[in-house]
C-alpha cells in the first residue's frame, strides 16, 4: 500500500497534549486521596468519601496506553521504512532506562526510610524488579514497552493494505472488549498457592517474587484494552485524511468531543455507585482521548505547553505525594476534610516541579521519557 509521508509539523495535537497533564494530575490525586483516605484523614466518612472519588480517576493509565498505540500506527503511516531494531532501541532507551533509574531512586528513598525516619521493613529486591520496579507505579513503563514491541511488526503488517486495517483494527477492537470485560484477577489469585511451589497454571518456572508478580500480572491485563482500542482506532481510522477535510487543527469536530465528555460523565457516575469496575476506567480513557481530539482541549495551551513533563510527574509523584503526606501529618492536618486539597495541590505543584527539573539539565533528562 503506497503511503504518502506527511510532515508531523502539519498535523498538531494541543488537545492530546493538554489531556496528557489532565490524566497525570489525575493520578497525582489517586494516590493522594487513597493514602489519605487509608489514614483515616478527615475521619471515616470523610475518607470513604474521598476514595470514592479517588476510584473515578483512575483512567490515566488507559489514557496513555490508547495514545501510545494510537501515535505508533501514525508513526508508521508516516514512516512506513522504519526498522524494528531502530524503533525497539529507541523505545528501550526511552521507556526501560527511565524506569531502571526511578527503580534505583524509589529504593534508596525506601532505604532511607528504612534507615532513619519510620524504621519499616526493608523493601529487599527480587528478580520482580525488572518488570515492577521498587514502586507502586512504575510497573507502567516496562508495560507500555512490552505493548509497543509486540504491537510494531502487527501494525506494520497491517499497514500493507487497506483490507489487513480493516481486518486487524476491528481484531483489536475486538480482543480489548474480551480483555476489558474478563477481569484476570481472580484466576490469578487461585493460582498463588502453585506460583508459591514454583509453578504459575501449570507451568514450571523459577521462584518469582509472588506478590509483586501477581500485582503486575494483574496490572498490565487491567490496562491492555486502551493499548488494544489506540491501535484499533488508528488502524481503522487515518487521522491524517481527517485532518486534511476538517482543514483544521483537530481532526474531530467539538460534538464528537462532547460525546467523549459524556462517556466519562457515565463512567464516573457508574464507578461512583459501583465501585472499582475496569471496563469503565478504559472507557474513561476513551473519552478523554476522543476529547483531546477535538477542540474543547486544544485551547487549554497553558496545560499542552506542560505535556513534555506528564511522564515525569507521573514518575516522581508517588515519592512528591509521600513527602507532602509525612510533613501534614507532623503538622496535624490529617485531622481536617481540607487535608485531601492542600496535599493534593502541594504535591502536583511539587511534581511538576521536580520534573522540569529533572527535565531542564541534560545529565538528569533522561528521566523524563
Amino acid at each position: 500500500m503506497n503511503q504518502i509521508a506527511i510532515p508531523s509539523d502539519r498535523i498538531r495535537f494541543e488537545g492530546v497534549d493538554a489531556a496528557r497533564v489532565i490524566a497525570s494530575l489525575a493520578t497525582v490525586w489517586f494516590h493522594a486521596a487513597e493514602s489519605l483516605s487509608g489514614r483515616g484523614a478527615g475521619g471515616n466518612r470523610v475518607a470513604q468519601s474521598m476514595l470514592a472519588w479517588a476510584e473515578v480517576t483512575r483512567f490515566a493509565v488507559a489514557f496513555f496506553a490508547m495514545a501510545a498505540a494510537f501515535f505508533l500506527v501514525l508513526s508508521l503511516r508516516r514512516d512506513p521504512s522504519k526498522s524494528y531494531r531502530t524503533f525497539a532501541g529507541g523505545r528501550f532507551r526511552r521507556l526501560y532506562l527511565p524506569f531502571l533509574g526511578w527503580a534505583a531512586i524509589y529504593y534508596l528513598a525506601s532505604e532511607v526510610n528504612h534507615r532513619f525516619i519510620t524504621h519499616t521493613p526493608s523493601q529487599g529486591l527480587g528478580v520482580s524488579v525488572l518488570w515492577w520496579g521498587t514502586a507502586y507505579h512504575l510497573w507502567f513503563l516496562p508495560f507500555l514497552l512490552a505493548c509497543l514491541l509486540v504491537a510494531f511488526p502487527v501494525v506494520k503488517f497491517a499497514l500493507a493494505s487497506r483490507r489487513r486495517e480493516v481486518l486487524v483494527g476491528f481484531a483489536a477492537l475486538l480482543l480489548g472488549a474480551v480483555v476489558a470485560l474478563w477481569p484476570l484477577h481472580g484466576s490469578v489469585d487461585s493460582q498463588i498457592p502453585q506460583i508459591k511451589d514454583g509453578d504459575i497454571l501449570g507451568i514450571h518456572l523459577p521462584v518469582l517474587d509472588v506478590e509483586n508478580t501477581v500485582f503486575a500480572l494483574g496490572k498490565w491485563w487491567a490496562r491492555a484494552p486502551g493499548f488494544l482500542w489506540g491501535i484499533g482506532l488508528g488502524l481503522l481510522w487515518d487521522v491524517r485524511n481527517a485532518m486534511g477535510s476538517r482543514r483544521g487543527k483537530t481532526p474531530l469536530s467539538v460534538g464528537t468531543g462532547l460525546v467523549g465528555v459524556a462517556l466519562i460523565g457515565v463512567c464516573v457516575g457508574v464507578l461512583l455507585d459501583q465501585g472499582q469496575m475496569n471496563v469503565y476506567h478504559n472507557l474513561e480513557g476513551v473519552g478523554l482521548f476522543v476529547a483531546a481530539l477535538s477542540p474543547l482541549l486544544a485551547v487549554a495551551v497553558g496545560l499542552a505547553k506542560l505535556g513534555r513533563l506528564t511522564y515525569g510527574i507521573y514518575l516522581a509523584h508517588v515519592l512528591v505525594v509521600q513527602v507532602v503526606e509525612v510533613v501534614a501529618q507532623k503538622a496535624g492536618m490529617l485531622n481536617y476534610w481540607w487535608a485531601y486539597p492542600v496535599v493534593f495541590a502541594i504535591a502536583a505543584a511539587g511534581s511538576v516541579v521536580v520534573a522540569k527539573a529533572l527535565r531542564w539539565h541534560r545529565w538528569t533528562a533522561w528521566l523524563t521519557p
